[in-house]
């Protein structure tokens, strides 16, 4: 993972000070890089270490002079799984995460700035007369002189052009506390399932039933708030997206039909 963010951070920031949609094409690529090698940890964790742990255990039984070195094992490793790597996992994801920002409401201001110096400023080419320019174009646009009707071409400048891009980028920064609030939710459903497999790890026919019985009910509390957890997380995340496509079409209203187009394709997509 070291090596990974590493790497990457440098090329991410050299792209992204070219092309924005290229950056965040790259940088979903390395983000899912990152959350492949977590689940293949989990993965191998689950199959290396927790079924061989079952197999010797169910071999050789309690009684065995090497069982605690077996159960010993078992704990060290889901030490590290649960401990060691997750912190390292969250580390390295939050490096990953600092390369994207970039202060789309400063530039959203500058863009509204520059739009109040010039809105009144466009005359027609032909008879001199005031074009206003009642919102802000991003394109290159034709528009007719009130006093004349000749069309005159309006030419956007290089931070008016990006409007689209920065309506996106504002949107998300503004509703960020929304997607904050699904990965706290997607962070404590992981939370819960480490606490149960800590419990597991407890229970042992060395112990009393009585004992044995009390981990197995919080096991069981444990599993229906996580249940409960998987259940939230999606409508977190849908209300995020809802909130932030309504912001982005507020901020380019223009482009508002096409914004709700995308908005109701990811929801047939997903759902």
């Amino acid at each position: 993972m070291e090596e990974l963010t590493e790497s990457a951070i440098p090329e991410l920031l050299a792209v992204k000070a070219d092309n924005e949609r290229e950056f965040y094409a790259l940088y979903s690529g390395v983000q899912g890089q990152l959350d492949s090698i977590r689940d293949k940890a989990q993965k191998v964790y689950e199959e290396k270490i927790e079924d061989l742990y079952y197999q010797i255990n169910s071999a050789i039984g309690v009684l065995h002079p090497n069982h605690r070195e077996l159960t010993s094992f078992r704990m060290t490793c889901s030490d590290r799984y649960h401990n060691d790597f997750d912190r390292k996992y969250q580390h390295h994801f939050e490096k990953l995460k600092q390369s994207q920002f970039t202060d789309y409401e400063a530039l959203y201001s500058q863009l509204m700035a520059e739009h109040e110096r010039i809105k009144n400023k466009f005359t027609c080419h032909q008879c001199g007369d005031t074009i206003p320019l009642t919102k802000v174009y991003f394109i290159v646009s034709h528009l007719a002189c009130p006093s004349c009707q000749t069309k005159n071409t309006f030419k956007p400048s290089t931070l008016a052009s990006r409007l689209e891009e920065i309506g996106r980028g504002l949107a998300e920064q503004r509703t960020q506390h929304l997607l904050d609030k699904y990965h706290q939710e997607q962070q404590r459903e992981r939370d819960i399932y480490h606490e149960a497999h800590q419990l597991k790890l407890n229970i042992s026919p060395m112990k009393n039933h009585r004992e044995n019985e009390r981990y197995l009910q919080q096991i069981k509390e444990l599993e229906k708030r996580r249940q409960d957890s998987l259940a939230l997380a999606p409508q977190y995340y849908q209300q995020y997206q809802r909130a932030m496509f309504d912001e982005w079409k507020r901020l380019v209203p223009d482009l508002a039909e096409q914004t709700e187009n995308f908005y109701q394709g990811l929801q047939r997509r997903n759902f």
